[in-house]
């Protein structure tokens, strides 16, 4: 995995050098992107070293579910955009109650790759997530890293993919009856992505 990582980053890299010489973008310019896809539960690790951690939907008990979001971003640099997103994903328990994730996070993208027809993106996301199951609600630590590689079929609009990993961190006191259940949950989501350039 840290091999993997390592290559990725080398390739963003490489990518960011080769189009430095032709950038797209100036500062100032501004994004709109709209996101619907599904998303996986990837893992659910717990504190507690008796729980431990447990993978896929039969350990985080939870189903395929779907998400969408919205998001604003203006280019800091012609290569650094900073904005924000609001997301909604929801997601079954094997006993058909709804799990609930509002995440509302700050968004960093890097332009790794941009020619006018072609932009590759990394994002980074860090915030809060409004999280609900069962009629319990709780307010939990947020991150995200993705990434999207966007066609832009005119001028304005572009259509792409966007993939990655986003986590959530859910953890209580040493008073509360609750601090066994201190844990991350890891999902995957796969979207596809609109996007308003101008």
């Amino acid at each position: 995995m840290k091999k993997f990582t390592i290559v990725l980053l080398l390739a963003f890299l490489a990518l960011g050098a080769v189009s430095a010489a032709d950038l797209y973008y100036e500062k100032g310019d501004s994004a709109f992107s709209f996101n619907l896809g599904v998303d996986f539960p990837l893992f659910m690790g717990f504190t507690n070293s008796d729980k431990g951690t447990v993978t896929g939907s039969d350990g985080t008990h939870l189903k395929l579910g779907g998400y969408g979001s919205l998001s604003y971003q203006s280019f800091l640099t012609r290569n650094l955009a900073l904005g924000a997103e609001l997301g909604y994903a929801f997601n079954y328990s094997r006993s058909e109650k709804l799990f609930n994730t509002i995440p509302i996070t700050a968004k960093l993208s890097w332009y790794a790759f941009q020619n006018g027809k072609w932009d590759v993106i990394t994002h980074a996301n860090l915030g809060i997530a409004i999280l609900r199951y069962d009629n319990q609600r709780y307010m939990a630590p947020h991150a995200e890293i993705t990434v999207s590689p966007v066609y832009y079929f005119s001028n304005s609009w572009g259509a792409g993919i966007k993939g990655g990993m986003w986590l959530n961190a859910e953890f209580y006191g040493s008073s509360s009856n609750k601090n066994g259940d201190n844990a991350i949950a890891g999902f995957v989501p796969l979207t596809l992505l609109l996007v308003y350039r101008h």
